[in-house]
């Protein structure tokens, strides 16, 4: 807000031919009666009135020159107040980028922490028997037979032969011949089973307990492999005998393909049965 100081001078001039009584005017001042109209009072009223005159004049400039100043600040100030207002903006434009980007790292870590909840230990976690197949009953030629019993969560399928073998009766069994006669694994001909785990669980598998038995032409040499290494390990076991076979499964979050493979056979019509039971053990974690 700018203001002004207004200053209001009086000049009292005398008509021709008038003395001036300046004794009416202000206290404590006279007029020598003795002067006439045409005497020295006239002259010293003049020199008065012109020395109040020049002192009005200068106190006018003085209040001109404070009251400009005055404005100059006044001035100074609201151009101050007004960048102070144009750069209001900008400090909320600041204000809210910094939110927001304490918004992004809040939500960032909100999320990291979801992931983590998401990413905790498994639900179902088992340190023992993953899966039993129980062939009791089974016909031998039968096409799969199905898990009797899991671990919880986890997904077991069931127990078949690849399509090089040709199913065969056996009580009790699941039984095959075609298998090869070569002294060296056939990667085609083997029995399969599918383990999944449940989510946020890793699985393990650490052997597998074979019940077998080959007929007198049948294969002499097995061996179990999984997907996990891509079926690049071996884990051998002799046919017709009751064996576990140690296995190095760890840390699998996906399915993993087991193979039970036979061969060295001495006929292609020589066969090899799963018998009794087959069981998976391993850890869910």
């Amino acid at each position: 807000m700018r203001s002004r100081v207004a200053v209001v001078v009086f000049a009292i001039i005398a008509p021709s031919a008038c003395v001036l009584d300046w004794a009416s005017l202000e206290p404590g001042a006279s007029v020598d009666a003795s002067d006439d109209a045409h005497g020295e009072a006239v002259p010293d009223v003049v020199a008065h009135d012109a020395v109040a005159l020049d002192t009005g004049l200068r106190d006018v400039e003085q209040a001109d020159g404070l009251a400009d100043a005055t404005n100059d600040v006044v001035a100074e100030a609201d151009a101050s107040e007004d960048a102070a207002e144009e750069d209001a903006p900008e400090d909320d434009a600041t204000d809210a980028t910094t939110q927001d980007a304490e918004a992004g790292v809040d939500a960032s870590d909100a999320s990291d922490a979801s992931d983590a909840s998401d990413a905790s230990h498994c639900i179902d976690t088992v340190n023992g028997t993953l899966a039993t197949y129980d062939f009791t009953g089974q016909p031998g030629n039968q096409t799969s037979t199905a898990a009797s019993s899991t671990a919880s969560g986890l997904g077991a399928s069931s127990i078949s032969r690849s399509s090089k073998l040709t199913a065969v009766t056996g009580t009790d069994s699941i039984n095959s011949s075609g298998w090869a006669t070569t002294t060296t694994i056939d990667g085609t001909r083997y029995y399969t089973v599918t383990l999944t785990p449940p989510s946020q669980c890793a699985l393990d598998i650490t052997s597998i307990a074979l019940d077998t038995k080959s007929s007198g032409t049948g294969p002499v040499d097995g061996a179990v492999a999984t997907s996990a290494d891509g079926f690049t390990s071996d884990a051998s076991f002799t046919p017709t005998t009751v064996t576990t076979v140690p296995l190095s499964v760890s840390g699998q979050t996906s399915a993993v393909e087991l193979r039970i493979y036979g061969w060295d056979a001495s006929s292609s019509q020589g066969t090899m049965r799963i018998e009794n039971t087959m069981t998976i053990s391993g850890a869910l974690k």
